[in-house]
């Protein structure tokens, strides 16, 4: 029979800061996908910051929890910080003749690709309290049949589908203001 032992929050002098630099760095990679290296590098920074401070004020029961959710927030933060800056500074006219060959792309970056249009899109609608908007965002994620949200919402099957035009046609809108994002396309198409 195992003995339980009291566990300790672990401080800041009990963590490897290289492998934790390197556990945020690989963590925040994954999260933004293809970025700037000196963007990446200073948001594993900011994430050690991040994580001393919290080790300073109370410790880490699970260190690696810890990290994983400095990390994670530390990315979004990232991604909307450079959704801010760049919707207002890039001039796509400038950059239409710098885009390179599209690469066909690994499932992994699809799936991170996914991910970050999910998260911007629900966000969007969240942001704004398009509570309708942002149920029938999360039913086109789960590829849910229209069908099913109308029974669901108690509306004809014709109704759901024009909201939810309605609702893309809105996040389209602000997307175009943010071309760096790059997601357009992926609304464009039904």
């Amino acid at each position: 029979m195992a003995q339980t032992q009291e566990s300790f929050p672990v401080g800041e002098s009990q963590i490897d800061w290289n492998e934790a630099r390197a556990f945020l760095g690989r963590r925040i990679a994954r999260k933004l996908g293809h970025v700037d290296p000196s963007i990446l590098e200073d948001a594993t920074q900011e994430a050690c910051v991040r994580l001393l401070r919290a080790l300073r004020r109370e410790g880490a029961q699970n260190p690696e929890g810890l990290m994983t959710t400095i990390a994670d927030r530390t990315a979004i933060s990232i991604i909307r910080r450079l959704a801010r800056e760049r919707g207002t500074t890039v001039d796509i006219e400038e950059t239409a003749g710098a885009v390179a060959e599209p690469r066909p792309l690994s499932p992994d970056i699809l799936a991170d690709l996914l991910d970050r249009v999910r998260f911007i899109a629900l966000e969007f609608f969240r942001t704004r309290e398009a509570w309708l908007c942002l149920k029938l965002a999360q039913a086109w994620f789960r590829e849910e049949q229209w069908a099913v949200m109308a029974d669901r919402l108690h509306m004809t099957q014709g109704a759901v589908r024009k909201r939810w035009e309605r609702c893309r046609k809105d996040l389209l809108q602000e997307l175009q203001g943010h071309p760096d994002l790059g997601l357009i396309y992926c609304f464009e198409v039904q």
